[in-house]
């Protein structure tokens, strides 16, 4: 990894943990909200996956 991928992911964790703690309730939502799109797409891959056989 470059040193500006590390200056980008600090930057980065450093924003989402700044609105996390100012805005918990807000970012509870968008947290919770991320996750079951990645869940909802995983569970559509899946389900994909096993009609085609």
């Amino acid at each position: 990894m470059r040193a500006i991928d590390f200056v980008k992911a600090t930057v980065c964790c450093g924003i989402t943990a700044y609105f996390a703690y100012t805005f918990p309730a807000l970012s509870q939502g968008i947290i919770i909200a991320i996750l079951s799109l990645l869940w909802l797409t995983y569970l559509h891959s899946t389900v994909i996956r096993l009609r085609r056989r």
